[in-house]
């Protein structure tokens, strides 16, 4: 699958609470050439800060973040107040249990942790070019 930004890099952040997590998907990600990690933190508000500023494209957040209460409720924000950002939610919850509250919430895209790598950059490429990803399914439209 091809995004729709030719010969340019895809500005990623990861918001998670496993510092093995962000190292292993940062590792993961930059093996493509059109995909670069610029932020890897478990504070929502160091990431909310770094996006004003660095605008990156794609934000990899875990649902159990801790932010004010959920990480539903920082996908939330970084809908309302990131229009062009693409928000891709990564789980350890069956995609049964959250996955229609994340796409309400405004997210473009979720995932399980224990997908394969390759579904991980085949997620990522979906988002970016605009469509919505849901591992195993597709998501409700309303």
């Amino acid at each position: 699958m091809v995004c729709q930004r030719y010969n340019s890099v895809i500005k990623i952040i990861i918001v998670d609470n496993d510092s093995f997590v962000r190292q292993g998907m940062k590792k993961l990600i930059e093996k493509e050439w059109d995909l670069n990690v610029i932020l890897g933190t478990e504070n929502a508000e160091e990431a909310l800060s770094f996006i004003n500023h660095e605008h990156p494209d794609l934000a990899i957040v875990d649902i159990s973040l801790d932010f004010e209460e959920t990480g539903l409720n920082f996908v939330k924000t970084l809908s309302t107040r990131f229009h062009g950002l693409k928000t891709l939610v990564l789980s350890i919850h069956d995609n049964n249990v959250f996955a229609e509250r994340v796409f309400r919430a405004g997210a473009h895209g979720y995932i399980t942790k224990d997908v394969a790598p390759t579904v991980i950059i085949e997620s990522i490429r979906t988002v970016m070019s605009g469509k919505p990803y849901l591992y195993g399914g597709i998501p409700k439209e309303d």
